[in-house]
C-alpha cells in the first residue's frame, strides 16, 4: 500500500521480521528424510532440509558459513527417484519383500497402537471436561433459578 504512493519503510539496515517457520520448536535432528542422509561434496557435512531444498549444514550463517557450497538441492526429485527405485526393487525381488514387509507391518502396528492410546487418552479427557461443564452448567442454572427461593439455595451446598 505504501508503494502505491511512492513511500518505503526505512528499516535502518534491519530486515523486516520473517514469518515463523512451520517447523519452529522441532530440532534439526528430527529432520524429514532425506535431511541428514546426504553429505556435502565440498566439506563432508550433512545437508539439512531448508524449506523445499537441502542445504549444507556449514553453509548456514549460524554455523559460521565455513562451507563455500551454497547450492540448494530440491528435495522432491530425490524423494520421487528413491521411491520409484524402491518400488521397482520391491516388485522384482522376493527376498526384498520377505525382509521389508514384516518390518513395515511391525512399524505400522506400533504406530497404530501409539495413536490409539493417545486417542483413548484424549477421549477420556473430553468426557471429563464435558462432565465438568455439565455439572458447572447445572449448578449455575439452578443458582439462577433459586435466587428468590432460600430453601433451594441451601440445596446447592
Amino acid at each position: 500500500m505504501l508503494a502505491a504512493v511512492g513511500w518505503k519503510i526505512n528499516w535502518g539496515g534491519i530486515k523486516p521480521p520473517a514469518p515463523p517457520s512451520p517447523r519452529k520448536g522441532i530440532p534439526r535432528g528430527h529432520s524429514l528424510w532425506p535431511g541428514q542422509a546426504i553429505v556435502c561434496s565440498a566439506c563432508g557435512a550433512v545437508l539439512f532440509v531448508f524449506g523445499k531444498c537441502l542445504k549444507c549444514r556449514n553453509a548456514f550463517r549460524a554455523s559460521g558459513q565455513t562451507c563455500w557450497n551454497h547450492v540448494l538441492v530440491p528435495v522432491a526429485p530425490i524423494r520421487k527417484f528413491v521411491v520409484e527405485m524402491l518400488v521397482k526393487r520391491f516388485h522384482s525381488s522376493s527376498a526384498f519383500r520377505e525382509v521389508l514387509l514384516p518390518a513395515v507391518k511391525e512399524r505400522l502396528h506400533h504406530h497404530q497402537q501409539k495413536h490409539e492410546s493417545s486417542h483413548d487418552r484424549r477421549s477420556a479427557e473430553i468426557a471429563v471436561l464435558k462432565r465438568r461443564s455439565r455439572i458447572s452448567g447445572n449448578q449455575s442454572a439452578s443458582a439462577k433459578s433459586s435466587r428468590g427461593n432460600k430453601l433451594n439455595r441451601w440445596s446447592l451446598i
